[in-house]
């Protein structure tokens, strides 16, 4: 399928546009599929499940690189065949982004192997905005805190006290 935004700009596009796409394959790796890579039991010992949680870190970038290269082979002979450009493996997706042609996208977007064709665009995270001050909560007025964080006293080595009565 492609994307609404691809579909916008398909319809638009002079029939020799290029576009920069990304084709994500409908073969992907699921987390539970990772659930059958067992490991011993390090017990007690904190090292050896350490060691084996990175094991396993690494076997998981190895079987979706893996799986990565083997899906996107024929689609990767495809779209060099067809033109395309700046075609780029994206493993931990199972994508591939490219500089296509109009042509090459409505072929691969009705390509049984593919998820979902859609627009490679930059997106960009929203700026934040600082909240508005809120006042000092009631508690904190009362152990007149403020006082002393204009003095620089932040709290290091002060615990809290909890009384269940009256203090004289």
């Amino acid at each position: 399928t492609a994307s609404i935004e691809l579909q916008q700009v398909l319809d638009s596009a002079n029939p020799d546009a290029e576009l920069s796409i990304i084709v994500q394959l409908r073969d992907t790796l699921r987390p539970r599929a990772f659930r059958k890579l067992a490991y011993e039991d390090g017990g007690e010992d904190a090292e050896r499940v350490a060691r084996q949680r990175r094991q396993r870190r690494r076997d998981i970038v190895r079987l979706l690189k893996q799986r990565a290269v083997s899906n996107s082979a024929r689609l990767i002979d495809l779209a060099q065949g067809a033109g395309a450009t700046a075609i780029r493996e994206l493993w931990l997706s199972n994508s591939v982004a490219m500089q296509a042609p109009r042509e090459l996208i409505w072929t691969l977007i009705a390509d049984p192997r593919v998820l979902q064709v859609r627009i490679d665009q930059t997106l960009v995270a929203p700026i934040p905005i600082a909240a508005a001050a809120t006042p000092v909560e009631w508690n904190i007025e009362a152990v007149r805190a403020p006082e002393l964080w204009a003095r620089g006293v932040r709290g290091g080595g002060i615990s809290q006290l909890d009384v269940s009565g009256d203090i004289p």
